[in-house]
């Protein structure tokens, strides 16, 4: 629907007005159980450094482990909190795929 409405002329594709969909879309799934969300409390890292760091993560650490990437998300909800929105199965491995991430390198 989306790419017919984009076509009609006069109508200009908005991706405020995509990303307000997904939104609305994704809050629905959460509400009827499909995905979850949970909230993870950071302290060695700030949490922007850590949903960058997730993106090798889901792209090479987690392929082919029966994952549902297209409903996996990131969100800094603060400078130490970061919040993760995935199919209900997955979240519990995305969490402390988290937590790993917030812990440096040589384990200090």
């Amino acid at each position: 629907m989306r790419a017919i409405y984009c076509h009609i002329p006069g109508r200009a594709y908005s991706f405020h007005w995509w990303k307000a969909e997904a939104n609305r879309h994704q809050k629905a799934l959460v509400e009827l159980g499909y995905l979850e969300e949970r909230t993870v409390v950071v302290s060695n890292r700030p949490s922007q450094d850590i949903v960058g760091a997730m993106h090798p993560v889901t792209v090479y650490d987690w392929h082919g482990r029966d994952s549902d990437f297209e409903f996996l998300s990131f969100q800094v909800r603060g400078p130490n909190v970061v919040s993760i929105i995935a199919v209900k199965k997955d979240a519990p491995r995305w969490e402390q795929a988290v937590r790993d991430a917030d812990v440096p390198q040589n384990g200090k």
